[in-house]
């Protein structure tokens, strides 16, 4: 076989490439380590170690040097010519080791010198700078504590400034009652020595001596039985008069005639000394006319002597100490009910609305105080009696916890100790100890006296044959002191439940209220009338000793709201379970004047009882519920949960759409919710043209509940500032930007006036300005409808917005990368103590049941139920309108017509309710409070609505213990039975 010759080109390749696969990195020219070289340096021409390769890139004096790698096979010929060309052996080397290269050395030398030096400075830079820190916080803890030392005197100062001017203010105003108490007295000191028909009657009512006054004033004896009545006038009133002026046309009738005249006055000096009423004279018993006029009609010659039985180791009342003020800092009271005198003759108060008790020292200076707010066991809540168990140095605390009547026991230091069962006692009235220390109470309802031992109840002691209301009570011995409001009297009870005697009068003991037996033996009876505070003594026997009274403790006087309040019918729920504070309790419900009020205030404040007792039955009743999103027809209303839901309407009505006929239809709507449990409600506008928001919103105005329908709270305006890609049942052509922020939305509302929510989708242009600006108008900003991711969501939360429409529906869904608004429930980019709260629709079609258990569990406390129920509400199957659309009911489910598009709930609260607690397995308290309690607090109103607490609107619903609804009440007042 031939072969042909070998190109030209072939053999040029051949012999490069072996050129190149012969050369070989020389040693390091630079240095006389003799290193294999790295690199190669063009300008000095020499080969380059891995150190002298550095040296080139970090020094300075190599700065223009050009280095090429020697893995460059490129540069391979250029490299071997220089090489070449280079005579190696003439070459200073330089050795950064040993003594040859010595200016290279020195260099290298002072540069390794330089760099210790900055070293060393930057060093000492870090400590100085560190040093500053320290000072810095230093100083500004210095600034701190000064300033708070400041302010702590500041604060000082001005509590001792304001202490001394609240100091001022009472005396002064001390000094005008003393004044107005002398001018008082005077008055009644007239009228009482002018007035008790007693002083002319003998013991057993007949007439003394057949005296009449006609008899006496032709006997001449006018000026001796009137002149001294007309010098205590002068005296007291500085106005002149003599008895000549009284004739006997004057006193034409006789002693049967003056009985509302009938009493008159001892001998009175002209001379009377000064009013003191620190030091206050002793009342007592009116005297009789024969005290003062002998059996021959001549008038006695001396003042008999004082009534046998006042006796002389009474002295008169004296004012010691005041202390205390309104308020809940230490030493101040804010209602204090029960008081005792504790272990080292302290003073210990039960300040009942500031649920603590405080211990003071006999002078009124503040010692210590203990006690929480709280319904658990070991809190305090309205404690109104306080006893002390001397032998073990321990409290004795009665107030209400979870149950109708509470007692505790606390250790001397006021640590609990533990609770005593006393749920069969209703008020307790009055607490006592005796010698054995069995703790004895008494129950103003029934009225019984209970006997309660250290560890269980021991007897009890009916006391309805013979007391109709105690009000108080005291043990002396092995008897029963107790007070008996309403039948003005003090009765004495034995330990076998016998009466031994009753005492007092409707003059001296008209409304008593407070007993103690002191250690003379003296029983102190504390009594209202007269508009002043008494102190009644008498012997154990029940002997009248005196009567005092306090000149500056004064009642307040009675108006005529007063009197309309005390006329208003006081109505009882008994038999129930309440709902209260997350618990249901078994506790009766007061309701006076379509309010829930504290029954323990008007005993122990108004001494009334209930006017009307109502038996539930054992029912529970709950809060009324808070309908949010109701979207009606204007004709019928369905139900809203005061939450935070839309109900777009109910029973054949849309608000958005039949706009004739709108008020008859909110009406109807109101209605019929009360079928449902709803006292409360937001009837809603979904998306609509700017002429129906013109035409419907003036006309939907807030309307106070009651036998006519739910109360209106406001509107709810869903749309039309949503987002057109959520848009669902909302028409596309009639949603709208905010093109001009707030200006577009009142010039598309028309006004605001009536508007309690509004939904619009956070990401919108301008949508953050919008929202801030409507939520410090006081309208509830809801997100919904809306593409916004989580980050929008916040912003639209950071800038006022509270709430999130039917929480999954209408939204993106949730994404692990980007929760959307659903992520809200977890963010922690909320601010600090705001809560986000949600509607959610529980009709078991809009929600899945997995996803009502992870909205209940992750966010408990912001979850609102709300039915989103539409115009088909309680209509049968078939096309009803919702807005501008045409809805079809199909198989229990509400869809856009001729669409698989959901548009809206058919379902009333009552049934998501059940549904909601089902599904979810939460509490029956936790359900019921979702649709009445957080709606409340969704729209700032909790103080009223959506809770039984005393004070709030007496709006509540009566369920079975399945939660099915028996009956309905707004204002106390029935408006739907079962």
């Amino acid at each position: 076989m031939s072969s042909e010759p070998d190109s030209p080109s072939s053999h040029e390749s051949s012999d490069k490439s072996h050129s190149a696969s012969q050369f070989c990195a020389p040693c390091c020219t630079m240095c006389a380590r003799r290193e294999e070289s790295k690199s190669y340096c063009t300008t000095c021409h020499r080969y380059l170690c891995d150190r002298c390769d550095f040296a080139h890139k970090v020094m300075v004096c190599f700065t223009t040097h050009h280095i090429v790698s020697l893995d460059d096979v490129a540069n391979v010929e250029e490299l071997e010519k220089t090489v070449a060309t280079t005579n190696l052996e003439t070459m200073p080397i330089y050795d950064l080791d040993a003594n040859v290269g010595g200016d290279m050395k020195t260099f290298l030398s002072d540069g390794k010198k330089n760099v210790e030096y900055l070293m060393k400075l930057s060093y000492q830079l870090k400590k100085s700078l560190e040093g500053l820190g320290r000072k810095h916080y230093d100083y500004i803890g210095y600034i701190n504590d000064g300033h708070r030392q400041f302010e702590e005197h500041l604060r000082s100062q001005k509590d001792e400034l304001i202490g001394l001017l609240e100091q001022q203010y009472m005396l002064q105003r001390r000094l005008v009652a003393l004044y107005k108490e002398k001018i008082d007295f005077a008055v009644e000191d007239l009228i009482f020595k002018l007035s008790n028909v007693k002083l002319i009657f003998d013991d057993d009512g007949e007439s003394a001596s057949g005296l009449d006054f006609s008899q006496l004033l032709t006997n001449g004896y006018t000026n001796d039985f009137f002149q001294p009545l007309l010098v205590m006038a002068e005296n007291h009133f500085g106005f002149e008069a003599s008895a000549s002026d009284i004739s006997l046309s004057t006193w034409n009738f006789n002693v049967d005639d003056i009985l509302v005249n009938g009493a008159l006055a001892p001998s009175v000096d002209n001379n009377l000394a000064p009013y003191d009423p620190f030091n206050l004279p002793i009342v007592s018993e009116p005297r009789k006319l024969k005290c003062y006029v002998n059996p021959d009609l001549s008038l006695a010659t001396s003042d008999p002597d004082s009534p046998p039985n006042i006796v002389t180791h009474v002295s008169s009342m004296q004012i010691h100490k005041t202390f205390g003020q309104k308020g809940n800092g230490s030493g101040q009271f804010n209602s204090p009910h029960g008081f005792c005198l504790g272990f080292d003759e302290d003073i210990v108060v039960a300040d009942s609305s500031n649920h603590r008790v405080q211990i003071f020292d006999k002078t009124g200076r503040f010692k210590s105080q203990f006690g929480m707010a709280g319904r658990h066991d070991g809190y305090l809540w309205h404690p109104r009696k306080v006893a002390l168990l001397r032998r073990q140095r321990r409290y004795v605390i009665c107030d209400r916890g979870y149950e109708r009547s509470r007692m505790q026991i606390f250790t001397e230091d006021g640590k609990f100790f533990k609770k005593i069962y006393i749920q069969y006692i209703d008020i307790v009235a009055g607490i006592a100890v005796t010698e054995n220390e069995d703790i004895v109470v008494v129950d103003s309802v029934t009225p019984t006296v209970f006997i309660i031992g250290q560890n269980d109840f021991l007897r009890s002691i009916d006391c309805t044959d013979f007391m109709e209301e105690p009000s108080d009570i005291a043990v002396v011995g092995k008897e029963f002191y107790i007070c008996d409001f309403k039948a003005h009297s003090i009765v004495v009870v034995d330990e076998e439940g016998n009466c031994l005697r009753k005492f007092g009068s409707k003059r001296t003991t008209m409304f008593p209220n407070g007993i103690d037996v002191s250690e003379a033996g003296d029983v102190l009876v504390g009594d209202s009338h007269g508009n002043f505070f008494h102190i009644a003594v008498y012997t154990k026997e029940g002997v009248f000793v005196a009567e005092f009274r306090c000149p500056y403790i004064k009642l307040r006087v009675s108006t005529r709201k007063d009197k309309a309040m005390n006329d208003t019918e006081l109505i009882q729920f008994i038999n129930c379970k309440i709902l209260r504070d997350h618990k249901i309790i078994k506790e009766d419900l007061w309701v006076r004047n379509g309010t829930i009020v504290n029954p323990e205030k008007i005993f122990f404040d108004e001494k009334i009882q209930a006017s009307k007792r109502i038996d539930c039955k054992g029912r529970i009743i709950a809060p009324g519920f808070i309908e949010l999103q109701i979207n009606g027809d204007l004709q019928n209303f369905s139900l809203l949960s005061y939450y935070l839901f839309v109900i777009e309407g109910g029973w054949g009505h849309d608000f958005s759409y039949n706009i004739d006929n709108l008020e008859t239809g909110l009406d109807m709507v109101s209605q019929n919710l009360l079928c449902h449990g709803v006292t409360a409600y937001c009837p809603t506008i979904v998306t609509s043209p700017r002429d129906t928001y013109h035409a419907i919103l003036p006309r939907m105005k807030k309307k106070q509940g009651g036998a006519h329908g739910a109360t209106v709270l406001g509107v709810h305006v869903e749309g039309p500032f949503i987002n057109v890609e959520k848009k669902g049942a909302h028409p596309p052509n009639c949603i709208r930007g905010l093109v001009k922020g707030i200006d577009t939305v009142k010039e598309v509302y028309g006004s605001l006036d009536n508007i309690k929510i509004i939904t619009l989708a956070p990401e919108l242009e301008d949508a953050e300005d919008v929202i801030q600006k409507l939520s410090s108008q006081g309208i509830v900003v809801s997100v919904g409808h809306s593409m916004a991711d989580l980050s929008q969501g916040e912003r639209a939360v950071n800038c006022g917005a509270t709430l999130i429409t039917h929480l999954f529906n209408a939204m993106l869904p949730f994404h692990h990368r980007d929760p959307g608004l659903v992520g809200l429930l977890t963010s922690n980019r909320v601010p600090r103590g705001k809560t986000v709260y949600f509607g959610i629709i529980a009709d078991g079609v809009h929600t899945h049941p997995a996803a009502l258990r992870i909205a209940y569990r992750v966010h408990p406390e912001g979850l609102v139920l709300v039915t989103d129920a539409i115009s088909a509400l309680g209509l049968a199957e078939g096309n009803h309108n919702l807005g501008q659309f045409q809805i079809e009911v199909r198989g229990g489910r509400a869809y856009i017509a001729n669409t698989d598009t959901l548009c809206g709930s058919i379902a009333s609260m009552i049934e998501c309710v059940g549904s909601f607690l089902k599904s979810t397995g939460c509490s029956r308290e936790y359900v019921l409070e979702a649709a009445s309690l957080h709606p409340a607090r969704a729209l700032g109103i909790e103080n009223v609505k959506g809770t039984l607490d005393f004070g709030a609107d007496a709006d509540f619903v009566m369920l079975s213990d399945d939660l099915e609804l028996e009956s309905t009440w707004i204002a106390g007042k029935r408006v739907y039975i079962k």
